[in-house]
């Protein structure tokens, strides 16, 4: 039996020619993809992600194609230029029907969290440049009360 591979993130990308169509256990369509991977320790590996195609999950499966490199609106089954493109791979473990299960994920950078109000470009250059000033005047952050006593004991 190999061993089990760290739940991380890694860099990889899709081969080409490897798309395959099936249905889920529920019944949904679904394909299957290889990827390739290019980063320690999982470098030169492939593994297989698992893509659904059924109404809601759609759009993500989509997504994920894009960020491996095909072009929306191509009606190729094949999802050419899928290897275009380096994507992050999320390796995870879940447990389903009792057995730990490893989960191989595109990210797409949809679940990103985003700025509720960001800064314009102007605003960044600002915001660093008052960074560089307050780090060369900056002796630190002063000491919580509870640390200076301790300090002082010492």
């Amino acid at each position: 039996m190999s061993e089990k591979i760290a739940a991380g993130t890694y860099k990889a990308r899709g081969v080409e020619g490897s798309v395959e169509y099936g249905h889920s256990s529920t019944g949904n369509e679904q394909c299957s993809l290889l990827l390739a991977f290019s980063t320690p320790p999982l470098e030169g590996r492939t593994l297989t992600t698992f893509l659904s195609f059924a109404d809601k999950s759609m759009p993500y499966t989509l997504d994920r194609f894009v960020a491996l490199g095909w072009t929306r609106g191509t009606d190729d089954p094949k999802f050419p230029g899928i290897s275009k493109n380096e994507v992050d791979v999320e390796i995870r473990y879940e447990t389903y029907n009792g057995r730990e299960q490893m989960r191989v994920e595109i990210w797409t950078g949809g679940g990103r969290p985003a700025m509720k109000a960001p800064m314009s470009p102007q605003e960044v250059r600002g915001l660093a440049s008052k960074i560089a000033r307050a780090s060369k005047l900056d002796g630190g952050a002063p000491d919580a009360p509870a640390a200076s006593a301790q300090k002082r004991a010492l």
